[in-house]
């Protein structure tokens, strides 16, 4: 089943309503988070291509979203290493997924991927992740918008 998640009016990958965010949208789907992105030109690094920080964004956050959703509470980078492999296309869409890789103590291993719409990988990454407090992991839960009854469902 594939299942939208919810977002935060700060956040700048996934949110909404920030006028100077990405405005991705990611969803669970099994064991993956996957979303679709086009980036608009003004985020290119050199025309026609996605500015790699941008890319790294992306990654990052379909990864974070693995690491919380495998453990119900929110995570962190503590470290992300990204291999760009071909340009990212600021004119066509990308498929971004991420899921989990491995699990050290408290550090949840995650690993990411863009692609073309045929398949074709133009960057991976892997991302070790940190849990937040539990009172972080409140506040945060406190604040999203859309399905906020996401962690409580026990659905994730």
């Amino acid at each position: 089943m594939k299942r939208k998640l919810p977002s935060f009016d700060c956040c700048f990958c996934c949110s909404g309503v920030n006028p100077k965010g990405l405005r991705a949208q990611f969803h669970v789907e099994g064991n993956k988070i996957t979303g679709s992105y086009q980036a608009p030109p003004e985020y290119c690094g050199y025309p026609g291509i996605t500015h790699g920080g941008i890319t790294a964004t992306l990654l990052d956050e379909a990864m974070t979203w693995a690491a919380t959703v495998y453990k119900n509470t929110f995570h962190y980078a503590g470290e992300i290493k990204v291999r760009y492999r071909r340009p990212v296309p600021t004119d066509s869409e990308i498929i971004i997924t991420a899921y989990v890789s491995d699990i050290m103590k408290k550090i949840v291993v995650t690993a990411g991927q863009i692609e073309t719409s045929n398949g074709t990988i133009l960057a991976c990454a892997e991302g070790k992740y940190y849990p937040m407090s539990e009172e972080q992991d409140t506040a945060i839960k406190q604040n999203m918008r859309g399905d906020v009854a996401f962690f409580d469902s026990g659905q994730q």
